[in-house]
């Protein structure tokens, strides 16, 4: 179980997920993630809901995004449409209980990531950890690019050039960047994503803050 989970009723409201969605590019080869995504989500739907809650949301879905939701693979990649609509099947079936749901499936795939807990902040090991999701982004993602940036009391993640968006996506990352600091040993986490290629920004920017 992720440590976003086991925290369970968090500080913030659920991310907003108005704003505008774009799930394939004018290069349709283009807009491909990885398949661990998806094994993510596998994992976290087991835990909380067992076969019965997976298949149920399985059920939900087209018959080409059904495949990569029942056996993922990390080696391949798949559309980023197939996952924006896991996503949302997620979300329908599990957001009355989960109100955060999709916070919990980004630190599902950090959890997947991380396998080490610390005790207590190891700060380079994190800043390590953060710098590196820009500088191997393109193992996950064929498009895209990421800046990371150290801040006063925490970093700074900066998304650009996405060619597709969903806020259904962008939601989770809050999740992922969570989990990534508590596993890190950082105490009273804060993520906030305040700018949104959604939203018409141009860039998907998360705040991080953290003691």
């Amino acid at each position: 179980m992720s440590l976003v989970l086991e925290l369970g009723g968090l500080k913030r409201p659920p991310a907003s997920l108005a704003g505008d969605e774009l799930l394939t590019g004018p290069d349709p080869s283009a807009c491909m993630v990885s398949g661990v995504m998806f094994a993510a989500r596998k994992q976290l739907l087991l835990s909380l809901v067992g076969d019965p809650g997976f298949y149920d949301v399985v059920s939900l879905l087209s018959p080409a995004s059904m495949q990569p939701a029942l056996h993922p693979v990390a080696g391949t990649w798949v559309p980023f449409a197939a996952l924006v609509e896991l996503d949302k099947a997620i979300h329908e079936r599990l957001h009355h209980r989960y109100p955060h749901i999709l916070t919990y499936v980004g630190a599902a795939s950090a959890e997947l990531g991380i396998s080490r807990v610390y005790r207590e902040l190891d700060i380079e090991e994190l800043v390590a950890f953060l710098s590196g999701i820009a500088r191997f982004h393109h193992q996950y993602q064929n498009y895209g690019r990421v800046e990371f940036e150290r801040t006063p009391n925490g970093a700074r993640m900066r998304y650009l050039d996405y060619p597709c968006y969903s806020r259904f996506f962008c939601a989770s990352g809050d999740g992922f960047f969570l989990e990534a600091i508590l596993r890190h040993g950082g105490k009273e986490p804060d993520v906030h994503e305040v700018r949104c290629h959604c939203w018409g920004d141009g860039v998907c920017e998360y705040e991080m803050t953290w003691r």
